[in-house]
């Protein structure tokens, strides 16, 4: 079997296995009107309600827009993120008003609106919302904030239904919030700020930040184990998810999120940068049909070690083998390397709320994902943009 670096897909020969299909099909299950980079959570954001007008202009409430990326992935913002509901989680142990005050007061550069259930305010130019967890309730009552969403983002998310400005306002669409906790548990924070270091520095506030790094001498690993480690699929996944890979099975990232960021950030600093993923595949039975099963069960399952090198110029080198191979299965060059948030709809989409986050390789610095999409379903080949789709993730908000 032979991966084949065409239409932006990692795809061995027949196109099997259930993840490799659908990430052929994510980018042509896209509407040509939903466009780039992270623009899911903001596309209403200029005709919130009434109530929330002031602070989306004025306190940069909605800290990026349209085509925007995150910024600073060195920075770990995982340790204040809320993983539990707050519809469930929080309880009624009271909050003390003159501490929430104090805290509040203590983390703003600047405060725009006070009460005793919530502080709003503005830090280092983003806007953010402390909030005592003994009234959450009535926060998010006053605020029409009535969900939740667990995968939003793999971080997990509140949001409510706003007009977006259509049809007289009557149509709404879903504003999600970044959800985060502080460590005493009395504070919900609330903000779309997507730069982690701020994140991190309302939280740690003055401490020093620990910073998403890749580790001495990764480049010299990186090329030694893509040329030197082999064996089956499943104990190369073994080796990888005990070693400092990116480990990524049936196009998800599972292990290694850290490692990714710290190589994202570097390369998007101009900084030279090598990562080594290995991406793990299965064949799925029920995603394809009953002979295609057949022809290939025994081929899966099946392990590639994809090696990324940027000299801190504008360019990625990638060179893709089998694990059980010597032999490379792909090599080529792209421009760019792209994070895209986007809704999705089509044949393999779980559910019509749902949304993909993926990181691609790409040969246009200015790409969207519209852009790839349009190019890989166009009759003309001039159309085409060289692309990769190296992971991604996907998540569902319910109403």
């Amino acid at each position: 079997m032979k991966i084949e670096c065409i239409k932006g897909v990692k795809k061995p020969a027949y196109a099997a296995g259930a993840a490799l299909i659908a990430a052929a099909t994510l980018l042509a299950g896209c509407t040509a009107e939903q466009t780039s980079s992270s623009e899911v959570s903001l596309a209403g954001a200029a005709q919130i309600n009434p109530d929330y007008t002031e602070r989306v202009v004025e306190e940069k409430y909605y800290s990026i827009g349209p085509g925007c990326d995150p910024e600073n992935f060195r920075y770990d913002v995982t340790p204040y993120r809320l993983t539990e509901n707050p519809f469930t989680f929080f309880n009624d142990k009271p909050v003390d008003e003159a501490d929430f005050i104090s805290y509040a007061e203590s983390r703003f550069d600047q405060i725009t609106d006070e009460s005793s259930i919530s502080v709003r305010g503005i830090y280092h130019g983003y806007g953010f919302e402390v909030i005592r967890s003994d009234m959450f309730s009535e926060w998010a009552s006053e605020n029409n904030v009535h969900g939740w969403s667990p995968d939003y983002k793999a971080m997990g998310a509140i949001y409510g239904d706003y007009p977006n400005g259509n049809d007289g306002g009557a149509m709404t669409e879903a504003v999600f919030f970044d959800t985060y906790i502080d460590p005493s548990g009395r504070f919900l924070v609330v903000t779309l700020c997507e730069d982690q270091k701020v994140v991190c520095e309302f939280f740690e506030y003055g401490n020093e930040l620990e910073m998403r790094v890749l580790p001495e001498g990764y480049d010299e690993f990186c090329e030694a184990y893509f040329n030197g480690m082999y064996g089956t699929a499943e104990e190369c996944l073994e080796w990888a998810k005990e070693n400092d890979v990116v480990v990524v099975e049936d196009m998800e990232i599972t292990s290694g999120e850290d490692l990714w960021y710290a190589f994202y950030n570097a390369t998007r600093n101009g900084e030279a940068a090598s990562i080594l993923i290995a991406s793990y595949y299965t064949l799925d039975e029920e995603a394809v049909s009953e002979e295609l099963y057949e022809e290939e069960k025994d081929s899966y399952p099946v392990l590639y070690f994809e090696y990324i090198v940027c000299d801190g110029g504008p360019y990625y080198d990638l060179k893709i083998r089998d694990c059980s191979l010597e032999t490379l299965d792909c090599e080529d060059s792209y421009l760019s390397l792209k994070h895209f948030e986007v809704p999705l709809s089509g044949e393999y989409v779980k559910g019509e709320n749902e949304v993909i986050d993926a990181f691609v390789l790409v040969n246009s610095s200015k790409a969207t994902w519209d852009d790839i999409r349009n190019g890989m379903i166009s009759s003309d080949s001039n159309d085409y943009i060289p692309n990769y789709i190296l992971f991604y993730w996907t998540w569902i908000f319910e109403y």
